[in-house]
């Protein structure tokens, strides 16, 4: 087994909440959940990146309030992966890491909100609640 190695996620506590919660519906890890979304965008970054040859910066953007930390482990190839999308896109690895995050919860809610808006009007307006409560 390859040597695994700690990245220290800085984040709101909201945030942290959120991560814990949505890694427990989908009966993953945390770091299971945090490496999936991420993966998966880095290999869509990749794609574009080498179409384009640059992609834009991050925005940052910190959530106010009390201030805690996540635990990512990854194996050490993956955590090279993620610190070096995060460097492309002239930003810290925990940025990085939430701007990610972030566009996978507003992404979920968006297509919760879109499957419900004819089927059920009341999931739908719940599903734009979400988006306040997540993001």
């Amino acid at each position: 087994m390859s040597a695994r190695v700690s990245i220290i996620i800085s984040c709101s506590k909201r945030e942290a909440s959120t991560i814990r919660r949505l890694a427990a519906l989908q009966h993953r890890t945390i770091s299971g959940y945090m490496l999936h979304a991420l993966l998966r965008t880095i290999h869509q970054e990749d794609m574009v990146l080498g179409r384009l040859g640059r992609l834009p910066p991050l925005r940052s953007r910190r959530d106010s309030g009390p201030r805690t930390t996540v635990l990512l482990w990854c194996s050490r190839k993956e955590a090279q992966r993620i610190r070096a999308a995060a460097k492309r896109r002239d930003g810290t690895t925990s940025g990085f890491v939430l701007h990610v995050l972030r566009n996978s919860w507003k992404a979920g809610i968006e297509m919760l909100s879109k499957q419900n808006a004819e089927d059920c009007p009341s999931i739908a307006a719940s599903g734009r609640r979400l988006a306040h409560f997540y993001l």
